[in-house]
């Protein structure tokens, strides 16, 4: 259920001006609680064309934004339409978190880790691959794409991903 606060603090971080959503990104990152519901607005923001709204946007996605599984089909649906790497790497990285209710957005995340031009972002849909478990099953061939040409750390994260998702299943 989202707050009344929440939906202030929504539209003023969606606001054209940019000074308003940097004000709104840095009064949530001042918050000492989690803050919930509000995390694909701020992945969003990633890609802000204000250098100060991404750098504080991605502090609040280190520190006090927690993904809710409420939130999972946004967040799919913000992978599968995005172009851009950084959107990629923390949409991937937040439905990693959310673990494995997250299972329904496999397909993106599986797209994300063989076509993205960006490696961080191909790393991190491995990653959160694993952390959805056998949930992720479906990706397993897209997983085994991930070959010698590949970097070392991307097939490290593709193999630990292919070996959570088989420890788990047993």
């Amino acid at each position: 259920m989202v707050t009344t606060s929440q939906t202030l603090v929504f539209n003023r971080l969606i606001d054209t001006e940019v000074v308003i959503r940097r004000n709104a990104i840095r009064e949530l990152l001042a918050h000492s609680s989690a803050i919930t519901g509000l995390t694909a607005v701020v992945v969003r923001l990633v890609a802000d064309r204000d250098e100060a709204v991404r750098a504080t946007a991605t502090e609040c996605l280190e520190k006090i934004v927690k993904p809710g599984v409420e939130e999972v089909t946004e967040l799919t649906t913000l992978l599968r339409e995005t172009c851009d790497g950084e959107v990629e790497y923390w949409a991937a990285t937040m439905l990693g978190r959310i673990g494995f209710p997250a299972e329904r957005s496999v397909g993106a995340l599986a797209s994300v880790l063989l076509d993205s031009p960006c490696l961080a972002a191909r790393e991190r849909a491995a990653w959160a691959l694993g952390q959805i478990g056998p949930g992720a099953r479906a990706a397993l061939n897209a997983l085994r794409q991930i070959g010698h040409d590949d970097p070392p750390r991307l097939r490290r994260l593709a193999e630990t991903a292919i070996n959570t998702m088989n420890q788990r299943a047993a």
